[in-house]
C-alpha cells in the first residue's frame, strides 16, 4: 500500500466517503447517468459535449479504492480550475461551508510559522466566526461581549482541519444544517449560512474601504441593510496579522448542498500593509470613553522592572487577566511596593486584584491610571 497517491496521502482517499463524492458532484453540476452496474454511481460531465465520466465506487474494500477516488477528484478539480486538495476537503463535508485563513509569503511557503503566530491565527479565526455570527443576530459597530448561544453553538459545531499545502493554510467547516437554535433568527437561510456570508461580506468591505481611502465612511456608516464591519472582526484580523508574510487571504467555499443565493466574493486579500488602517478602524468603532474596570483579577507572567538608586525595584511587569471573558496579556507600571507584591505573586502562583483604566492596543494592551494592585493574601502562600 502506498503512503502518497497521485500526491494525496493515501489515509485520507481511504476515509473518503463515495455517498458524499456523489452528493459533491451533482451539486457541482454534473449529471446522474442511470447504469446496471450496482456497485458505481456514474456522472457525465456538466459540459455535454464533453465525453467524460465520473465512475464512482460505492464499495470502500475495494483494492483500488484510493486510486479510483484520486482519479474523480483530480477529474473534479480540473473540471473546476482548483487546487485538488481543496476539492477533496470540500468534497469530504458537502453540507459545510468552508472557510480558509492563509498566510501568504516566503515564511509560510516553506511550510511552517512561529508557534505563538499559528496560536493567534487560530484565536483570530475563531473570534471573527463569532463577530460575523453575533453581527447576524445583533448588527452593531462593537460588541462587548460576543458570548451568544447561537454563536457559541456555531463554534462548537466548527471543525477545524489539516492544514493545506499552498500557503500556511487552516481550513474550518461550519456544517450548515447544524441544529443550531434559531428564536432570533428571521428567514430560512440556515445560520451558519448566514454566519459565513456575514464574514466574507465584512471583510471584502473593509478592504475596499481601505484601498479606496473611505475609512472615514465606513466607521461613520448608520445606514440600515449595510453589511456590518465590527471592532470584533478587525480585532480577529489583527491577531492574524503576518509579520513575516504578505498578506493574509481569506477564502469561502460554499455548502454544495446549499447554493448561494447571492454573488458575494470568494476571496478576500488583507495586505501587510493595510493593518495599521485596520487598527484604526477597530479603535473608531469601538466605544469612544474609556471605561475603568472596578476590579480586575489575574496572574503575573513576567517581572521586566528595573533597580532604582534606592535599591528598589519598580517598573513594568506583564499580567494575564480575564476580559469579555476571554484571557488577554496586559502590561503595567507599578511602583516599588506594588513590584514586590507582583514578585511574591509570580513566585507563589498568587492572584493579584488591581483597579485601572485599560486599553487596548493592536498587539500590546496596557493599564493605566493604577489605582489598586493588591495579592488576594488567601492566595498566597
Amino acid at each position: 500500500m502506498r503512503d502518497v497517491i497521485h500526491g494525496i496521502p493515501e489515509p485520507l482517499l481511504r476515509s473518503m466517503s463515495p455517498q458524499h463524492l456523489a452528493t459533491y458532484a451533482k451539486a457541482m453540476g454534473w449529471r446522474r447517468v442511470q447504469t446496471d452496474n450496482s456497485g458505481i454511481a456514474l456522472f457525465a460531465h456538466p459540459d455535454q459535449d464533453r465525453f467524460e465520466q465520473l465512475v464512482i465506487p460505492r464499495e470502500t474494500n475495494l483494492d483500488d479504492f484510493s486510486e479510483r477516488m484520486a482519479e474523480i477528484l483530480y477529474k473534479l478539480a480540473d473540471a473546476q480550475q482548483r487546487p485538488v486538495t481543496e476539492v477533496m476537503h470540500d468534497a469530504m463535508l458537502p453540507s459545510s461551508d468552508t472557510i480558509r485563513f492563509a498566510w501568504e509569503g516566503a515564511e509560510a511557503n516553506a511550510g511552517s510559522i512561529g508557534l505563538s503566530s499559528s496560536i493567534g491565527l487560530i484565536q483570530g479565526c475563531q473570534r471573527a466566526l463569532l463577530a460575523a455570527a453575533c453581527s447576524v443576530i445583533n448588527p452593531v459597530k462593537n460588541h462587548p461581549r460576543m458570548s451568544l448561544a447561537e454563536a457559541d453553538q456555531l463554534i462548537d459545531s466548527t471543525r477545524l482541519h489539516h492544514t493545506e499545502y499552498g500557503s500556511f493554510v487552516i481550513a474550518v467547516t461550519c456544517p450548515v444544517s447544524a441544529a443550531l437554535q434559531q428564536q432570533t433568527i428571521t428567514g430560512e437561510v440556515p445560520f451558519a449560512r448566514q454566519a459565513t456570508t456575514v464574514l466574507m461580506s465584512s471583510v471584502h468591505r473593509l478592504v475596499q474601504a481601505v484601498e479606496n481611502d473611505q475609512v472615514d465612511q465606513l466607521c461613520d456608516q448608520t445606514a440600515e441593510g449595510v453589511v456590518p464591519v465590527t471592532a470584533n472582526l478587525c480585532d480577529a484580523i489583527l491577531r492574524m496579522q503576518p509579520d513575516r508574510n504578505d498578506a493574509l487571504r481569506i477564502s469561502a467555499a460554499w455548502a454544495p448542498t446549499l447554493p448561494q443565493a447571492q454573488p458575494l466574493p470568494r476571496m478576500v486579500r488583507v495586505r501587510r500593509d493595510y493593518i495599521e488602517a485596520i487598527a484604526t478602524v477597530r479603535d473608531r468603532l469601538r466605544p469612544q470613553t474609556e471605561t475603568r474596570t472596578p476590579i480586575m483579577v489575574g496572574t503575573v507572567e513576567s517581572l521586566n522592572g528595573t533597580m532604582g538608586e534606592d535599591g528598589q525595584r519598580r517598573g513594568e511587569v506583564a499580567l494575564m487577566i480575564l476580559h469579555e471573558e476571554e484571557q488577554i496579556r496586559v502590561r503595567v507600571e507599578l511602583d516599588p511596593a506594588q513590584y514586590a507584591d507582583a514578585d511574591r505573586a509570580h513566585m507563589t502562583g498568587a492572584i493579584v486584584q488591581l483597579e485601572g483604566t485599560l486599553s487596548l492596543g493592536r498587539r500590546v494592551h496596557r493599564i493605566s491610571n493604577l489605582q489598586r494592585f493588591r495579592l488576594l493574601e488567601s492566595q498566597a502562600t
